[in-house]
């Protein structure tokens, strides 16, 4: 699936970030946070917003040799 820009409002962040804490047996925030290299604070607003950085989720995807689709 691709997801234009302008559909970005179809993104659920919390879904996307549930999907990464199964891939690396995380269970909180903290673990993301560790992985994505940003504080706590920082995840927990991704979901409040869902809205998320991008850039930081491509570059892990492509670091880890996860699937991005």
């Amino acid at each position: 699936m691709i997801i234009k820009m302008n559909d970005l409002s179809k993104v659920n962040v919390g879904i996307i970030l549930q999907n990464i804490l199964k891939l690396i047996n995380g269970n909180k925030d903290a673990d993301l946070a560790i992985i994505f290299n940003v504080k706590s604070g920082t995840i927990s607003a991704w979901r409040k917003r869902n809205s998320m950085n991008f850039d930081l989720l491509i570059k892990l995807c492509l670091k880890r040799g996860w699937n991005i689709n």
